[in-house]
């Protein structure tokens, strides 16, 4: 039987878990059974990143047109597409190429938009052409429960749960070494997060809960890892609330483990969330976890065992699971340890793509 072939589709060229996911894809696919092939419309981080992992892309134009050449010029089986104009432009050309495709809903679309009237002007579009795509994948139960909820047949709605890789999550720097790197004061013990700087992340929030945190641990300090619009009303909520000492916003790192694992404690205050990745590789290190109770991520935090939920938007009760934490060593590293269990056990990129390989199979296959 000769091999299925599939390209990723994306447009994008911000560094969302949406561009490493389908890099991930690419290169670790069952290569006995996929032609793998990756799509970009934009030069950015996704195209630099995917040259550094050995994935050379196609690029093309903004154009259904030349998507729709480009597919059959590869004869491809299925097209996988990743984020909204992905997406447009990935079922325009499924529709008049007759091959089919399917989409990865990595977010709430809505969301990652500052203007209302762009985020109802992509909300329509996106329902009007979601009937010219095959099967969708939710990363979480949570995100597909929501497109049935948008109209979506239940039979083309998939949950496959994100996944991380254990190999390459991992840590030996000395967490002094890596503070001092970035300029933090030795003695500080970090509070981390990792994630685009956009309003939905709820960053706002953390810097809010920071002087309580303060005030219980007094070398508590905060570091924000991402590059987004938020960058700079953060650092002044930060210089306004006289934190600015206690908060590193550190741009964009790449491959920041060394850093994740210097922090005591991961926070996630989103005020919503698909699943969220760096929740998993916090996670993954041991690093114990503080989350807003949104999205998927009960679906990952399933006990207090596990993980520390909270209400979002509630910055004082985040300070306190923090706080929490922060002063009770023992269940810290309980909490780690058990966190990192329940990624091996139910979240592993080698989990991930297999799942996502059995319905690229049922699409490229019984269409």
């Amino acid at each position: 039987m000769s091999k299925i072939r599939v390209a990723q589709v994306i447009a994008g060229t911000d560094v969302a878990g949406a561009k490493g996911y389908t890099i991930q894809l690419v290169k670790m696919a069952d290569k006995s059974r996929f032609e793998m092939f990756m799509i970009n419309v934009l030069e950015g981080m996704t195209t630099k990143e995917a040259r550094m992992a050995g994935v050379e892309p196609f690029m093309i134009p903004q154009n259904p047109f030349v998507l729709a050449k480009l597919m059959k010029n590869l004869k491809l089986d299925l097209i996988h597409t990743h984020g909204v104009r992905a997406n447009f432009l990935g079922r325009a050309a499924s529709r008049k190429t007759g091959i089919p495709s399917i989409c990865t809903m990595h977010s709430d679309s809505r969301l990652d938009y500052e203007s209302s009237f762009k985020e109802r002007a992509v909300w329509f579009a996106d329902n009007v052409l979601n009937r010219w795509t095959n099967g969708f994948i939710g990363v979480s139960d949570d995100m597909s429960r929501k497109l049935v909820a948008r109209g979506i047949p239940a039979d083309k709605v998939h949950t496959v749960h994100n996944g991380v890789d254990l190999n390459q999550i991992k840590s030996t720097s000395n967490s002094i070494e890596t503070k001092l790197k970035l300029g933090i004061p030795k003695e500080y013990r970090l509070i981390g997060t990792v994630g685009r700087l956009v309003e939905v992340k709820g960053h706002a929030d953390l810097i809010t809960a920071m002087p309580k945190i303060i005030q219980k641990v007094p070398d508590a300090a905060c570091v924000i890892v991402g590059d987004g619009r938020c960058f700079e009303p953060l650092k002044k909520q930060a210089e306004d609330m006289k934190v600015s000492d206690r908060v590193f916003l550190t741009g964009r790192i790449k491959d920041p483990f060394d850093l994740m694992k210097a922090c005591e404690v991961g926070v996630f205050p989103s005020l919503a969330e698909a699943i969220g990745l760096a929740l998993l590789e916090y996670m993954a290190l041991e690093v114990p976890v503080v989350a807003t109770n949104v999205g998927g991520i009960p679906e990952v935090i399933t006990s207090n065992d596990i993980g520390l939920l909270v209400q979002p938007s509630k910055p004082t009760a985040f300070a306190d699971a923090v706080i929490d934490l922060m002063c009770n060593r023992d269940r810290a590293v309980m909490i780690g340890k058990n966190g990192r269990e329940r990624v091996k056990q139910a979240f592993t990129i080698e989990d991930m793509i297999r799942k996502t390989e059995v319905l690229w199979e049922k699409y490229a296959l019984n269409q």
